[in-house]
């Protein structure tokens, strides 16, 4: 597949439904797939409440989907190696982790996904299996590169109205665990 030249050729083949990955037995996009997933209280397997009284969530990453705001430029290195890399070969935006924003619970927080770039970005919608160290509202938190399985370029626009339109909410100060063990180091019930 030929790469995209500009923000101006994601709008259009996102408008056209050409980039992305198809299900080859149901011959559905990834995202319309996530459309039809189950009623939210099925996201999640298991719910504590700490002594803080923030709920904390323990989720399948097989579950979950993901969203990426980059630079195009970035977003090329990004589908080459279909890695989002802990240690990049150009500087990094902002901390010193991988982050994305999980499409199931979480939320557009400019100030934390979007601002910290002067150029115009485009984002990348995936899903991996490479587990998190932990999801909150406004990002996904990994420590480790991460193994993009399958993915959609979209533009930040479309990116942004997903993350206002995702299907479960959870609280500010709550988090979201992808391994037994994360969660089950939380005291509480």
């Amino acid at each position: 597949m030929k790469f995209l030249d500009s923000l101006n050729d994601i709008f259009l083949l996102e408008e056209s439904s050409i980039v992305g990955f198809t299900n080859e037995k149901t011959g559905m996009t990834m995202y319309d797939e996530i459309l039809l997933q189950p009623h939210m209280k099925d996201y999640f397997r298991k719910k504590k409440i700490d002594r803080h009284r923030n709920a904390h969530y323990l989720m399948d990453v097989k579950r979950d989907r993901f969203i990426h705001f980059t630079t195009l430029e970035r977003l090329r290195g990004i589908v080459q190696t279909k890695k989002l890399l802990m240690n990049p070969p150009y500087e990094k935006f902002g901390i010193d982790a991988v982050a994305a924003i999980s499409t199931i619970y979480g939320e557009s927080v400019p100030g934390v996904q979007t601002t910290h770039n002067k150029e115009p970005l485009a984002a990348i919608f995936f899903s991996t299996r490479t587990i998190p160290q932990y999801g909150r509202v406004e990002e996904v938190i990994w420590d480790k590169d991460v193994e993009i399985k399958s993915y959609k370029i979209i533009t930040m626009k479309h990116g942004i109205e997903m993350l206002n339109n995702s299907r479960m909410k959870i609280d500010d100060q709550d988090m979201v665990h992808y391994s037994k063990e994360s969660f089950d180091r939380v005291e509480g019930n």
